[in-house]
């Protein structure tokens, strides 16, 4: 690894090397979990700061060196540039999980339906597959050298999926102030900020207060979009503001008559309805047994 590094490996062993690194998700982890630990450097000036001192041992010009030789093996014979790299692997990350929903709320690149995650509080146990690891690993490094919207959104979304909701927030925090008018991450940071009000069960609620401001904001811009409107409820809900949040699942069946979607809607409108029907009868009751007595 070290030869290689410092571009003394050459025709098919450095092509081997290269192989490994485009396809082992340990390799990735391991220079990509390093590297959250150590200060940000600025790529080659930083290796050559210490290549006099056996730079390879040291750790963060390791981490760096091998994040631009990742990058860079993982765009080999692909057009487009790293945005285009990032849609497409944020599309295949996707298109594993299809048969579950990475968070309860809508992700903006999302248009099929599945199943919502489990309500279980408290974070998640659940082993993630290899292949989401790896797509994972591959956006991670894309974002070593390309910090736009587009691929710290994709980067966000992959990191939802591998249970570091947190980490995924921040990112797209950061994707919404290079690009504040998009609307897409916008939604999409609504959303994980109301998967980890989900997943934590916060009595302070400033997650889900924070999503409805997203969401408020996108659909001041636009008022007819579903994504928007059904994250708006969510949000309600977890707020306790019932009404509210019946109004918007209305809003949304409006926009969204038929499909799955729209079961959902009105499944969780029905609940809605059914609690508030719940709480009146328990208003009432004791005027009832008074009136008994």
């Amino acid at each position: 690894m070290a030869a290689f590094l410092d571009g003394k490996v050459e025709g098919a062993e450095r092509a081997a090397v290269e192989r490994h690194l485009a396809s082992c998700s340990s390799c990735y982890e391991i220079f990509l979990e390093t590297s959250r630990t150590e200060a940000e450097l600025e790529g080659t000036d930083a290796i050559s700061a210490v290549r006099g001192t056996a730079w390879w041992r040291h750790p963060i010009a390791w981490v760096a060196a091998a994040a631009a030789i990742v990058a860079a093996v993982v765009g080999l014979g692909r057009l487009g540039g790293p945005d285009d790299e990032a849609a497409e692997q944020l599309t295949r990350l996707l298109a594993i999980s299809r048969d579950h929903r990475i968070t309860e709320a809508r992700l903006s690149d999302v248009s099929a339906w599945a199943p919502a995650p489990s309500p279980t509080r408290g974070g998640t146990t659940d082993v993630v597959p290899l292949e989401i690891q790896r797509i994972g690993s591959e956006l991670d490094a894309l974002a070593h050298s390309n910090r736009s919207a587009t691929t710290l959104r994709s980067v966000a979304i992959s990191l939802i999926a591998r249970g570091r909701v947190d980490d995924a927030i921040e990112a797209l925090s950061d994707a919404l102030a290079i690009s504040p008018g998009d609307e897409g991450v916008a939604i999409d940071l609504s959303a994980s900020l109301l998967e980890r009000a989900r997943l934590t069960g916060s009595t302070s609620m400033a997650d889900a207060e924070r999503a409805l401001g997203y969401v408020d904001a996108v659909l001041g811009r636009r008022p007819d979009l579903a994504t928007a409107v059904f994250n708006r409820a969510l949000a309600l809900e977890a707020l306790g503001r019932r009404q509210p949040a019946a109004e918007a699942w209305r809003q949304y069946l409006m926009l969204d008559s038929t499909g799955p979607w729209a079961d959902e809607a009105r499944s969780r409108l029905a609940r809605l309805q059914g609690q508030a029907s719940a709480e009146a009868v328990n208003d009432v009751r004791p005027y009832v047994n008074r009136s008994g007595e």
